[in-house]
């Protein structure tokens, strides 16, 4: 039962591999967006968490024997791939280059 779910997942997250821009751009070693690494982890929630796959991060760790908090960091993991980040690095980054363009302080 666990390695037929695990098939699953792989040949769906294959699926998307092949196919998701983001990912064509990090094979061909260019640089990315946020907007786009947040494009493909929608995808990822999309695609992943539905259907006969029902991902999270629950099954994650049970399949895989991976922790990880998001499904880029799972796909990361998953297929080797340095450069992509952890989504929540990606929100840090945006969130704090929102704070450098506003320039918030405390007044």
């Amino acid at each position: 039962m666990k390695e037929e779910y695990r098939q699953r997942v792989e040949a769906k997250v294959l699926e998307i591999v092949e196919t998701h821009q983001t990912i064509t751009a990090i094979r061909n070693g260019e640089a990315v967006t946020d907007l786009q690494l947040v494009a493909l982890e929608r995808t990822l929630r999309q695609e992943l968490r539905g259907g006969n796959v029902q991902l999270s991060e629950s099954n994650i760790r049970k399949a895989f024997n991976l922790k990880v908090n998001s499904l880029l960091s799972f796909l990361r993991e998953l297929f080797e791939i340095e450069a992509l980040p952890d989504y929540q690095e990606v929100v840090r980054r945006n969130f704090e280059e929102f704070l450098q363009e506003r320039q918030f302080n405390a007044n």
